[in-house]
C-alpha cells in the first residue's frame, strides 16, 4: 500500500507536507515543501472562526444563486471544523496571492483530499476568498463591474452543470486549474464567449493568401504548408507554387485570445459574432501593452463532418465564422463528454435525445471517429 493510500486512512493526521517528504526527493519536492512552510507562517487569509462574510459578500456581489450560497456555506463549515482543511486553504490561498509560487506549484497539480468528497467546494471558497484582490486587480485597467460579474457567473453555472449530470460538486478540484485564471484575471467572458489571455501554441505560422479568401497554414516540424477555408478543411499545398504574404499573421509565441465556448444557451452565430468584436475591442482597450494576433480554439465543436448530419445547425454556422485546422493531440473523449455527459463511447443502441446525439450516434454506427479540430480567425 502506498504512503498515500495509508494517509487516507487517518484523516486526523493527514498533511500533504508528510506525503511529499516520503516521496523520491526532487527539486520539485523540496520547493513545494518549503512553500507549504511558508503558507503556513504566513498571517491566515482569514479568521477561520464563523466569519462568512467573504462568502455572502462575493456572492451577492456577483448574483449567485441561492443554492450555490448555500452550498458554500456548508463547505464554509467543513473547513471550519478540520485544520487539515485549513492548512490546505491557506496553502492554495498563498499560491493565489504569490505568482512566483503558483508557478512553480500550478492549480493543475494542486494537493486534494480524496477521502473527502465534499472537500471539493473548497475550491470555490479559495477563489472567493482571492474576489477583492481581483476586483482591485480589474479596477486598476478599468474593467467593468459588469465584466467582471459575467465572468465570475461562470463558478455558479458550472455548479449547476455538475449536479444536472449527477456528479454532485465533487469534480469542483478537477476545475481549479480554470477557475483560478478566472481570479487571476486572465480569462473574461464578453457576450456569449469567454476569452483567455494567452500565446500561439502551435509550432506553425499562418499567413494571408494573395489570392482568394483563404489563409496559409505552414507546420514547422511536419514541414507542411496547409491552405485555411471558413468552415472546412484545406488541403495541402507546394510552397513553390503557392503565394501568400510573407509577413506572417500569427506564429508561435504570439498574444492571442483563446476561445471558450461556455456550456450554456444556444450557440448563436451572431452572438457569437457580436462576442468577437467586443473582445477586439475589450483587450485593445485594457490590455494595450499586448501585441493581439488572433483568436484561436480547440473544439470538437469545428469538426466539419457535424455539416453532413446537421447542415443548416448553429453549430455548423458557428464553425463558418474561423478558418479550420487540424489540430495536433485530438480525440473524441469531449464531444462524448459535452454531448451525452461523459467521456465514454456511448451505447450505440441507445435512443438518442435530439438531433445532436443522434447526429454523433449515426456518425459512430456508420464505422466514423470523431474529432477536435482547430480555428482560427485574425484579431
Amino acid at each position: 500500500m502506498s504512503a498515500h493510500q495509508e494517509s487516507l486512512k487517518q484523516p486526523t493526521t493527514f498533511n500533504f507536507p508528510e506525503i511529499w517528504k516520503s516521496e523520491p526527493p526532487t527539486e520539485e519536492t523540496s520547493l513545494k515543501i518549503s512553500l507549504w512552510e511558508k503558507a503556513q507562517a504566513s498571517l491566515p487569509v482569514f479568521n477561520f472562526g464563523r466569519d462568512t462574510s467573504f462568502i455572502t459578500e462575493a456572492a451577492q456581489w456577483l448574483k449567485y444563486s441561492s443554492e450555490f450560497q448555500q452550498a458554500l456555506l456548508d463547505a464554509a463549515q467543513l473547513l471550519f471544523s478540520q485544520p487539515r482543511f485549513q492548512a490546505l486553504f491557506q496553502y492554495h490561498s498563498y499560491l493565489m496571492s504569490h505568482p512566483s509560487a503558483f508557478q512553480i506549484h500550478p492549480a493543475s497539480r494542486w494537493p486534494f483530499y480524496e477521502d473527502e468528497p465534499d472537500a471539493s467546494l473548497l475550491y470555490p471558497l479559495i477563489f472567493l476568498a482571492h474576489f477583492p484582490k481581483y476586483v482591485a486587480s480589474c479596477k486598476q485597467r478599468n474593467i467593468p463591474d459588469s465584466v467582471m460579474c459575467d465572468t465570475l457567473q461562470d463558478l455558479d453555472d458550472r455548479f449547476h452543470i455538475y449536479r444536472s449530470r449527477n456528479e454532485g460538486v465533487r469534480t469542483f478540484h478537477r476545475s481549479a486549474p480554470w477557475f483560478s485564471q478566472h481570479f487571476l484575471g486572465n480569462i473574461f467572458r464578453l457576450g456569449r464567449l469567454q476569452f483567455t489571455i494567452s500565446k500561439f501554441p502551435y509550432d506553425a505560422s499562418i499567413f494571408l493568401a494573395l489570392s482568394g479568401d483563404h489563409l496559409v497554414i505552414q507546420w514547422n516540424e511536419k514541414n507542411k504548408t496547409i491552405t485555411l477555408e471558413k468552415g472546412d478543411l484545406g488541403s495541402e499545398i507546394s510552397t513553390e507554387t503557392s503565394a501568400f504574404d510573407p509577413t506572417p499573421l500569427i506564429q508561435k509565441g504570439d498574444f492571442s485570445l483563446a476561445i471558450h465556448i461556455p456550456e450554456i444557451g444556444p450557440l448563436d452565430p451572431q452572438a457569437c459574432l457580436d462576442s468577437l468584436q467586443q473582445a477586439r475591442e475589450f483587450y485593445a482597450r485594457h490590455f494595450p501593452e499586448n501585441d493581439w494576433k488572433g483568436f484561436y480554439s480547440t473544439s470538437w465543436l469545428y469538426d466539419p463532418q457535424l455539416a453532413h448530419y446537421l447542415p443548416e445547425s448553429n453549430i455548423v454556422r458557428f464553425q463558418r465564422l474561423f478558418y479550420l485546422f487540424e489540430a495536433p493531440f485530438t480525440n473524441h473523449a469531449q464531444i462524448f463528454e459535452r454531448v451525452f455527459g461523459h467521456s465514454k463511447t456511448p451505447d450505440l443502441t441507445m435512443t438518442p435525445k435530439g438531433s445532436l446525439q443522434k447526429a454523433v450516434l449515426d456518425h459512430l454506427r456508420n464505422g466514423g471517429e470523431w474529432k477536435n479540430r482547430g480555428a482560427f480567425l485574425p484579431f
